[in-house]
This record gives C-alpha cells, structure tokens and sequence, in this order.
C-alpha cells in the first residue's frame, strides 16, 4: 500500500509553464539495489515524456557531467546549474532518490477469523412412561395365560433439545504475496538560479517495482 497522497513543495509565485525541457541527472539507488535508481529514472522520464515535457537523454546528461567535472549529488550550485542547463539546453534538472525499493515476495504470516460452529444442546430429560409386560403363560400349561400388566414408571435420559451457535477464533498460518513497493523523493531545479522549484515524494505498491515506480511517477507528477 503506498501513500494516500503524494507530500508537495511547490516555489510560491513561480510559474512552472516556463519549464518546458528537463534532464533527468538520475536517482539515487536504494541501499543494497543495486539498479534501482536508473530503473526508477527511466521509468520517470517516461512519465515526463507522457504529460508533455521534453526530455534530454539521460546518458548525455551523464557524459556531460563527467565532461565538465560536475558533482549532481554533491549540489550543482548556480554556476554549474547554468552552465550544464545551457549545454543541454534545458530550463530545469530533476534529481530524485528512493526512499523504499522492496521486490514482491512471498511470507508466512498468522490469520485470525472467527467462525461459526452449531453445537447440540444435551440436556437431562425426565418423562414418565407406560410399559407393558410380556404375557406370561398360564400356570403349569393349564388355564389361559395372563393378561398383560401395564406399569408407570419414571425414566431420566440425556436427550439433544435443541442448537445454539458457538463463535470461535480460528488461527491458522497461510502463504500470501507482498506487493511490491517504491518510494521516490524528486526534486525539479531552475537551471538559472539552482533555485528548488519543487520537491516531492511518493510511495506506491504494485505487483512489481516497475508497476510502484510507475504509480510514483505518475501522482508525483499530478501533485505538482
């Protein structure tokens, strides 16, 4: 699950219509994923592409860095965001890093639900009842037998006198899949000023990092 909203800070007053072609210099990549950072990157430049920016390629970015010494993580400054926006011939940088980078996986984890049981109720019934005898046969084979004897008697049993419903809490342990999740914090530059136009950062779920990513980039972009 990601966030419910993407956390914004726009420059007050500035009219970000002006930007109209961006470098993307790169994300930083999560620890230990190696990757996860151009990944990302490139996904969001897709994302930029898409709602209408233009987009510089982003190993031109990076050969020119190289070229002219410049340190992107390390803070450009005004002269080195001038002078690499020139060269590229862009109106603003975006630089980003992620904050959460988690592949889908698979755990073991305890569900709890409560079910539902119908159990007899058993209870001690007493009841009286009438019995009869067998007849008996006469005297020494002489005569006609004996009548039945009927008799009353009490009898007490354990009889099912109805149903009720047992609530009961049911543990068992299940297999189930964690979504993917990414987290980015990006960041837009003016190229003229090194002025921080804004920032902003998101952290989506998905089926994959690629699906997380996506989601980042696009509600990122829709906040600013």
């Amino acid at each position: 699950a990601g966030c419910a909203h993407p956390v914004a800070a726009v420059k007050a007053g500035f009219d970000l219509s002006r930007i109209r072609r961006v470098a993307v210099l790169g994300f930083d990549d999560y620890p230990r994923r190696t990757g996860s950072g151009a990944a990302s990157a490139s996904l969001f430049e897709k994302r930029l592409l898409e709602v209408g920016y233009g987009v510089v390629e982003r190993r031109q970015s990076a050969d020119l860095i190289r070229e002219k010494g410049l340190n992107a993580k390390a803070g450009l400054g005004a002269k080195g965001a001038r002078e690499l926006g020139r060269a590229l011939g862009v109106d603003a940088l975006v630089l980003g890093s992620l904050s959460a980078f988690k592949p889908p996986r698979r755990e073991s984890v305890w569900v709890e639900r409560w079910e539902d049981e119908r159990e007899p109720v058993i209870e001690r019934v007493t009841r009286t009842e009438t019995r009869e005898s067998e007849p008996r046969p006469a005297l020494l084979g002489l005569g006609r037998p004996r009548e039945r004897e009927r008799e009353t008697v009490t009898v007490s049993r354990d009889e099912v006198t109805g149903y009720r419903t047992i609530r009961r809490l049911r543990r068992d342990r299940e297999e189930r899949t964690v979504p993917a999740e990414v987290g980015l914090v990006v960041r837009l530059v003016d190229v003229e000023t090194a002025d921080l136009l804004w920032s902003a950062a998101y952290t989506a779920g998905g089926s994959s990092v690629e699906e997380a990513a996506e989601e980042c980039a696009e509600r990122i972009l829709a906040a600013v």
